[in-house]
């Protein structure tokens, strides 16, 4: 019954576990094992996402460190342009030059670089 967790969430589990004087998780009674296994997935989300990162509505994790969506980097840009072209892509992605317009456009940071941006887009695919 053992789920993927990080290293320091197992040894949480395993932890409690000795601490209860139980050989398994799956021994543990219904409601223990539940908060034990809980705990674990809010130490690996947050050994992940860091500790107060925020949530979404739907509950997920939202990235906002750098490269993320609303924080992009000129290098994080150019991955996903080589990322739209082969041999990994026949041909970009529908949305291909709105997304890379938003990037390019929606960060301070870059804001001098969107004509690059264009150019390269420009010479790769036309």
């Amino acid at each position: 019954m053992m789920q993927d967790f990080s290293v320091a969430a197992e040894k949480h589990i395993q932890k409690a576990l000795a601490t209860l004087n139980l050989p398994s998780l799956d021994q543990a009674p219904p409601d223990i094992r539940e908060s034990l296994l809980r705990e674990a997935r809010q130490i690996a989300r947050n050994d992940v996402f860091g500790h107060g990162h925020k949530v979404g509505k739907d509950g997920k994790p939202i990235e906002q460190g750098l490269g993320s969506h609303d924080n992009p980097t000129q290098q994080s840009i150019d991955a996903y342009i080589r990322a739209q072209q082969p041999p990994y892509r026949a041909a970009p992605e529908s949305g291909y030059e709105e997304t890379l317009k938003r990037c390019a456009n929606g960060s301070p940071k870059l804001k001098h670089s969107a004509p690059r941006c264009e150019q390269r887009t420009m010479r790769t695919f036309r």
